[in-house]
């Protein structure tokens, strides 16, 4: 199908303008800082990446970088239809970058469109195929770029309002004793958030009333691989040394319990170092 008949190229279409990109292109006009979107309009995006490989089957020598695009996509579609299929809201920043991954994917397709449908000699197309591969591969590049961006994003918002309701809960009164009302309510808050986490099949939160703590139960055997494993990946953005100081703090048996503390960025490495010279009675990880 490298070299198609006039008629052939007649019957392809281009792409149409996603309705999802004006869809969010509206949205990040008005303003709106944290709007609940549902998994509804973000579908598209997973089509345009089935709309790819189609694409692509009329260019013999790309077909393995579309296909390699079309599945990064799809996994960029993926993450977002689960981050979003909960109606949760999601900040203005997030709908900007949602719809610079969806413009991505209609270049990548409209490049494709103009190659199929150029009235161009063999020896031309021929030629041109290397442009057009190289041209593919700096959108995988940039669709990469997109996913490693979106995740990092959510990640550090959900951890960013989290700590916000944490202190927000514990908040110490006139009498020096915080709100019991308040504690139970944002108990309740914080197990909701735990819940539409990336780690939503991990944890349970629950709040203590000693400073910025939070306990988070485990409940089934593997839970700490997986909790520790997202704790790498999250701390290795921030601190290129942190991972190693969090593999020597866990411990060979099986925790009963995380703790995790708000504290930031600049003493969190500090808190590690001093939790393994001193250890504390019961077994726990700071974050």
């Amino acid at each position: 199908m490298l070299f198609m008949s006039p008629a052939t190229r007649r019957k392809r279409q281009a792409v149409p303008k996603s309705e999802n990109t004006l869809l969010l292109a509206s949205i990040v006009s008005r303003g709106v800082n944290a709007v609940p979107v549902p998994a509804g309009p973000i579908l598209p995006l997973a089509g345009l990446a089935l709309r790819i490989v189609e694409v692509s089957e009329g260019v013999k020598a790309a077909r393995t970088t579309c296909r390699s695009l079309a599945m990064k996509c799809s996994r960029l579609a993926a993450g977002i239809i689960r981050e979003t299929q909960d109606g949760l809201p999601i900040s203005e920043r997030m709908l900007v970058r949602i719809a610079g991954a969806i413009q991505i994917l209609e270049d990548v397709v409209n490049a494709m469109n103009r190659l199929v449908s150029r009235k161009i000699s063999w020896v031309d197309r021929l030629w041109r195929l290397k442009e057009i591969e190289m041209e593919i591969k700096h959108h995988e590049l940039a669709v990469d770029e997109a996913i490693a961006v979106f995740l990092t994003g959510a990640v550090l918002d959900i951890h960013k309002e989290t700590n916000v309701l944490i202190a927000a809960a514990l908040a110490v009164p006139r009498n020096g004793e915080p709100e019991i009302e308040e504690i139970r309510r944002a108990d309740i808050a914080f197990e909701e958030q735990i819940a539409s986490t990336p780690t939503a099949a991990l944890h349970r939160g629950t709040l203590q009333r000693n400073g910025l703590r939070v306990v988070v139960k485990e409940y089934y055997p593997n839970a700490q691989q997986l909790f520790l494993r997202d704790l790498r990946r999250l701390n290795q953005m921030m601190h290129p040394n942190l991972p190693m100081v969090v593999g020597r703090s866990v411990p060979s048996e099986r925790l009963p319990y995380f703790v995790v503390t708000h504290r930031s960025d600049a003493n969190l490495k500090a808190f590690l170092r001093d939790l393994l010279q001193k250890p504390p009675t019961e077994s726990f990880l700071a974050c």
